[in-house]
């Protein structure tokens, strides 16, 4: 990534709730009404947290998304969404898109999205097999990490008592996230930073190619960093 490629740098918070009540995961397509697998689930989630690849063994092998009231509108869902833990979720045209530049070691994984239906049993769900989504989706692991964040020249963000060091966002529209420009300005065009929990950086250049393909993604409210 060259300076001239990265004038600007901007992050952003994946959040799930595009339109109310909207939420998305992945699961095993094994995991049934008796919660089979859920050891598996939840090694899975860890994984998903982290910023470790994941292994073969814990691989989600397909995706279920939830509204309470589903429309036709509802099902032409954008090129970016977020899923469990905010790990992105993105269409074939915005990995095409994603894949031009150098994401380093980030994961992408090709799986079957469906819709899920009540089961009749309280609290209990499962994809519906007869509303798979006909576009291809894919599960984006960002596992590229740098050291850019900034704490002191930050504002609006909170630090967890429980884990000096590590912050979240207070408010997406006051909070100002500040970054290391030299340190960011080396490697992977997409990472993340272990300091601030779910957030996502991105250069420039990926921004304004995901808006020259007009690709929609309401779950990645951007804002510009400020740069140090």
């Amino acid at each position: 990534m060259t300076n001239a490629e990265n004038s600007k740098i901007w992050w952003a918070e994946p959040m799930s709730a595009y339109v109310k009540r909207f939420d998305i995961k992945p699961y095993f397509s094994d995991v049934d009404l008796e919660n089979s697998r859920l050891d598996d689930m939840a090694s899975m989630s860890r994984y998903l947290r982290s910023y470790d690849p994941i292994p073969p063994e814990f691989i989600p092998d397909e995706l279920r998304w939830y509204l309470k009231t589903v429309t036709e509108k509802d099902r032409n869902l954008p090129d970016a969404l977020s899923g469990h833990a905010g790990t992105p979720v993105v269409s074939e045209a915005m990995r095409d898109v994603l894949s031009e530049f150098d994401l380093g070691s980030t994961q992408f994984f090709e799986l079957p999205l469906y819709e899920l239906k009540a089961t009749g049993r309280a609290g209990r769900t499962e994809a519906d097999r007869s509303k798979k989504d006909p576009r291809r989706w894919f599960l984006m692991h960002v596992t590229e990490i740098k050291d850019v964040i900034r704490p002191e020249q930050c504002e609006e963000i909170n630090e967890n008592p429980r884990k000096p060091g590590s912050y979240s966002v207070f408010s997406a529209n006051d909070t100002v996230i500040a970054i290391d420009h030299a340190v960011a300005d080396k490697g992977a065009v997409i990472w993340r930073d272990p300091k601030m929990y779910r957030v996502h950086f991105f250069a420039d250049a990926v921004k304004r190619a995901m808006t020259a393909k007009s690709l929609r993604t309401p779950a990645f409210k951007f804002k510009p960093c400020l740069l140090v």
